[in-house]
């Protein structure tokens, strides 16, 4: 019989890894639609302690794969791979070709 150490958390996040919990976080709060079209969409990372982040973001137009990557000099290198309807605006980080 396995048994599983059980978190104050409620019994569904128990089985959510950090990465994909940090992924839903970044989708709330830094990769917004800037329309209803979702043909303009605003990247704004932040990483807190994290020195690497990657996720997929679903849309209407085809996935948003975006890829932050932090600088020993804290500066966020961004990789967007996206479909060429989607016009991508990215703010505090700098865009490095895929």
């Amino acid at each position: 019989m396995f048994i599983k150490k059980q978190t104050s958390l409620p019994g569904w996040m128990n089985n959510i890894p950090m990465y994909s919990l940090w992924c839903i976080i970044l989708h709330d709060y830094y990769i917004k639609t800037l329309n209803a079209g979702e043909t303009e969409i605003l990247i704004k990372p932040y990483l807190g302690n994290l020195n690497y982040v990657k996720c997929v973001y679903p849309t209407i137009n085809g996935n948003i794969i975006v890829e932050h990557n932090k600088t020993k000099n804290g500066e966020i290198l961004t990789k967007v791979s996206n479909p060429q309807n989607i016009k991508i605006i990215l703010e505090n980080c700098k865009k490095v070709s895929t």
